[in-house]
């Protein structure tokens, strides 16, 4: 069923206020294709993976009291 609503997509990540503007259709057809991990290697998604859990902030051990 096709949306006569158009969103606004990013044209890349370095110039995120030039925007385009697509309809639903073609906004869901990006993405599945999009893969934030490609060009990665196996270690950098497990790395960034772990990272994730603190939201990519340092962490460190609280004293023992």
């Amino acid at each position: 069923m096709p949306v006569s609503v158009d969103s606004p997509v990013a044209v890349a990540d370095d110039i995120p206020l030039e925007r385009s503007w697509y309809c639903l259709e073609h906004i869901r057809a990006f993405n599945r294709a999009w893969d934030f991990f490609s060009g990665m290697s196996g270690e950098e998604i497990v790395r960034f993976q772990k990272d994730a859990v603190t939201g990519h902030r340092r962490t460190w051990k609280t004293p023992r009291t």
